[in-house]
């Protein structure tokens, strides 16, 4: 009798759910978020004008601390690291913030070219860093984005570093959101690429004259 009752019953919930009347939290179509995707667009300042070096500059993909990838982190006020559940970067943003560096570094004219370093002949300096934090800090009031990336010009034929920093930009939420996260990380951004390319120029020096013949 017992298996017959419960045949029954799972022949009504059956038929309930084709006909769509079927009580809330039966059988019901979850409800799912759809991930959101927001670019890393830093938005740069002006770039210095300043004159040709004469040095051709090699620029290696920053790499990224391990935390760091297309997860969007959150630092939360007891100081654990988070990420929001909903919302992500369109692409990991070490690369990001690698292109708009070199289009940043070509802006100052001070280099004769600058390109990936993998696709240039000896270059005559060589530039390295690590995207070391880019997280919406909750810890501080009020809530910043805030970046922090470590960057190192190096002369390609001798141990010597042109130019080293470890470069910190924080920028105000306007709103507690993966899209107000986005906005203020693109402003940071913006204004750290900006420093580091004309900070970088300005310590490059003029590439030795050719050997008279």
């Amino acid at each position: 009798m017992a298996e017959r009752h419960m045949l029954r019953k799972m022949a009504v919930l059956l038929a309930a759910a084709a006909l769509g009347i079927l009580p809330a939290g039966c059988l019901g179509p979850r409800t799912l978020m759809e991930t959101r995707q927001f670019p890393l667009a830093p938005a740069p300042g002006e770039a210095p004008a300043l004159a040709d070096s004469g040095s051709t500059l090699g620029v290696r993909p920053l790499a990224a601390a391990l935390p760091y990838d297309l997860r969007m982190a959150v630092l939360a006020e007891d100081g654990a690291l988070g990420y929001l559940p909903h919302d992500k970067w369109a692409e990991r943003p070490e690369a990001a913030l690698t292109r708009s560096l070199s289009d940043m570094l070509r802006a100052t004219a001070r280099y004769a070219d600058v390109g990936d370093a993998a696709e240039m002949v000896r270059p005559s300096l060589i530039l390295t860093g690590e995207l070391r934090a880019l997280r919406l800090n909750r810890a501080v009031s009020p809530a910043v984005a805030e970046m922090v990336v470590r960057l190192e010009l190096r002369a390609s034929r001798e141990p010597k570093a042109v130019w080293a920093g470890t470069l910190v930009e924080t920028e105000p939420l306007d709103e507690d959101s993966g899209a107000g996260f986005a906005r203020a990380a693109n402003r940071a951004a913006g204004r750290l690429v900006t420093r580091a390319a004309a900070e970088m120029a300005k310590a490059t020096p003029d590439a030795p004259a050719p050997p008279a013949e």
